[in-house]
């Protein structure tokens, strides 16, 4: 309400008689939680353009971070990945066959997946080593430093092949060999059911793999430089035998 009085200045409409002002109540009639029907007709029309717009930005900034060669260095891991994945299954299936015995399969089952736990403890460790230790041992031409420091600056390269490819691979024959001990022992032992002997086998193989990389990726968050620098030696007695260079014209 608006009074005019005295200490009121200027024109007075109304005089001194009391106006009564009323508010716009909100519109009951529409949803009150709905921020669509607050909007004009055009922002709506714009919002699907907007959202475009910046999931383009938003795509456009991820791809400038992929690298020429880091692209092309995946491709070709890739595509020698599919060859190695074909092999490993045909020669597992072969394996399998030419083992009879199922003490021997499971020996061999333990093995792999041994085999891959190792080399994820790698994979991981190249990930969290620190680069200063080994570039001060190779300015003091510690034997495998040289190695090491190439092992930390490619461990993208590192990880994906420890991680991935062998994962892979060990995941692949594991799992093979797995199916072969179960339809050897369920030919042996009647009572055995050949889809829950599978099933049993499958979950045995998944979860010593999964908690062995589990713990494996602790010990290798928590040495990783000494982890490195034993395979940096290993390798550096590889390049001296064999004359081979890892991570040649690498950085």
């Amino acid at each position: 309400r608006q009074r005019g009085g005295a200490g009121v200045k200027g024109n007075r409409p109304f005089g001194n008689n009391r106006v009564t002002c009323w508010e716009n109540l909100l519109d009951l009639c529409r949803s009150v939680y709905s921020t669509n029907n607050l909007l004009p007709a055009q922002i709506k029309l714009r919002l699907p353009q907007v959202f475009c717009l910046r999931y383009a930005g938003v795509i456009a900034k991820l791809t400038g971070y992929i690298k020429k060669e880091n692209l092309i260095a995946g491709l070709i891991v890739a595509f020698f990945t599919f060859f190695i994945a074909l092999l490993v299954s045909l020669g597992s299936e072969a394996l399998v066959r030419v083992v009879n015995s199922v003490i021997v399969a499971i020996i061999l089952l333990l093995i792999i997946i041994c085999l891959g736990i190792f080399f994820d403890i790698i994979g991981t460790a190249a990930t969290a080593a620190n680069l200063p230790p080994f570039n001060a041992r190779a300015a003091k031409k510690v034997f495998g430093a040289k190695q090491a420091v190439k092992i930390i600056r490619n461990n993208d390269l590192m990880a994906n092949f420890c991680n991935d490819v062998i994962g892979d691979i060990a995941g692949t024959l594991s799992g093979a060999i797995g199916a072969g001990i179960i339809v050897s022992l369920s030919t042996r032992l009647a009572f055995i059911d050949l889809i829950l002997g599978g099933a049993i086998m499958t979950s045995l193989i998944a979860a010593l793999t999964v908690g062995g990389k589990a713990v494996g990726k602790g010990v290798a968050v928590n040495h990783a430089n000494s982890i490195i620098f034993r395979v940096a030696v290993f390798l550096a007695w590889w390049e001296d035998i064999t004359g081979i260079e890892v991570f040649k014209n690498r950085r």
